[in-house]
């Protein structure tokens, strides 16, 4: 079967919450943060006391069902398989280091915390049917999200690429005190800001260069 090429692009919009909305996106982020932290504890704990590798499935399940009830069984989902991709990302920079790593790469950390000087990120995960765009209310509606209710947020910032829609990201900015939704997609189509229509984005790459990002 032949490849077929994707575009993935991530759009990045600032979220408005009203003060009720803003307490319950508060109290759902941190649950996912203190979620992503106990189960990434173990599974450090298990790397790093030499025992027999980390148990990435035992570990899933017994923090789902720790926290399905409280943040919803599809956003406990997100969050633990985003803890699986960090590992499984850690552990093929560990089978790399075997042949060969990039310069810049002078050591392989396993997956740190969501915290800031101690301090928890306010991190919320969500599936790509948990949420709606509604572009001429500009509102993104969330919901399964088990006891908190669906909520309609206000945004601001442009949508300028159209796609399937992929997983959504909201990440509180402590220090700006801002809410941020990064918003990913399969994008088919581009707004063309000079002429206000929507053009087909190409699929095949212009060179064969790879680019790398230290974050």
């Amino acid at each position: 079967m032949p490849t077929v090429s994707v575009l993935r692009r991530t759009i990045t919009v600032d979220l408005v919450p009203t003060k009720e909305q803003e307490e319950e996106l508060k109290e759902l982020g941190n649950l996912c943060s203190k979620l992503w932290n106990q189960v990434n504890y173990e599974r450090r704990r298990q790397f790093f006391n030499g025992e027999r590798g980390v148990d990435i499935k035992g570990t899933y399940t017994k923090w789902y069902n720790e926290y399905k009830n409280m943040i919803g069984t599809i956003t406990a989902q997100q969050v633990l398989n985003k803890n699986n991709e960090a590992w499984s990302s850690f552990f093929s920079l560990l089978r790399a280091k075997k042949k060969l790593l990039p310069p810049f790469i002078n050591k392989i950390n396993p997956p740190g915390y969501w915290k800031d000087k101690k301090k928890r990120k306010i991190i919320i995960v969500l599936r790509k049917d948990q949420y709606k765009i509604d572009k001429e209310k500009q509102e993104i509606e969330l919901h399964h999200l088990r006891k908190f209710d669906r909520l309609k947020i206000k945004y601001n910032g442009e949508i300028y690429y159209r796609g399937e829609q992929g997983r959504l990201e909201i990440i509180y900015n402590d220090v700006l005190g801002k809410w941020y939704a990064h918003i990913t997609l399969k994008a088919s189509e581009r707004l063309n800001r000079d002429t206000g229509k929507w053009v087909k984005v190409p699929l095949t790459l212009k060179g064969n260069l790879v680019g790398g990002i230290d974050i």
